[in-house]
């Protein structure tokens, strides 16, 4: 396709590469194809939509010990239920041996995720929602779920490829299909370790006060 638009042209769906493929797992259903992607999709979307509800629940209140407290602990069981559920649904469709791996797997990353994303949106204001916005509904390309990250365009590999996101739609893939693909837990436990650290770094940080309503004679 790349070469078909270099060049001017329509791609023209004949295949450049004939194979002959040998299988060698069994047939599996047809909902773990779309299962990856399903996971990765909800994974980033949830994390979102948690992080900016979280924010914006307990951002006004004074006890900033209290509030940074509740945003640690609390995605900790709502992320955890979320991802039960969805690990239910690949469970029935799927196979139900993969509930525990899909829960563990989502589980952990929506976590991370959304510890990360609170930290930005509390530290460096809501603004930071069109910066994620875009990272989270291009997953389907970057995340190489649905086709290999170097398919995905080239200005967006470009700013997210040193990230190296691809890897969790491939860890994703491996626990529904049930291959040997590593979790990248240190690129997890880098997005804990940041959001976590925002989370905290906004409790020493000055108050902003409103500013004085104008006063009548």
């Amino acid at each position: 396709m790349k070469l078909a638009m270099a060049s001017g042209q329509m791609p023209t769906g004949a295949m450049p590469v004939v194979a002959t493929v040998t299988r060698l797992g069994t047939d599996e259903p047809a909902a773990a194809a779309q299962a990856p992607f399903v996971m990765l999709y909800t994974t980033w979307l949830a994390a979102f939509v948690g992080a900016i509800m979280m924010t914006l629940s307990t951002r006004a209140r004074p006890d900033r010990g209290r509030v940074a407290v509740t945003r640690t602990v609390l995605p900790i069981a709502i992320m955890g239920v979320a991802s039960l559920v969805l690990s239910i649904i690949v469970g029935a469709t799927v196979g139900w041996s993969v509930l525990l791996p899909v829960w563990l797997a989502v589980w952990s990353t929506t976590l991370a995720l959304t510890w990360f994303f609170v930290g930005l949106l509390s530290v460096l204001g809501l603004w930071m929602i069109a910066v994620i916005l875009p990272l989270v509904f291009y997953q389907s390309a970057i995340g190489g779920v649905m086709m290999p990250a170097a398919a995905a365009p080239e200005w967006l590999t470009a700013i997210t490829g040193w990230a190296g996101l691809d890897a969790l739609g491939a860890a994703y893939r491996g626990v529904v299909h049930g291959i040997a693909l590593p979790y990248p837990a240190m690129l997890i436990a880098i997005f804990a370790v940041i959001g976590l650290g925002l989370i905290w770094l906004r409790t020493q940080m000055p108050v902003r006060h409103p500013a004085p309503a104008p006063t009548t004679a």
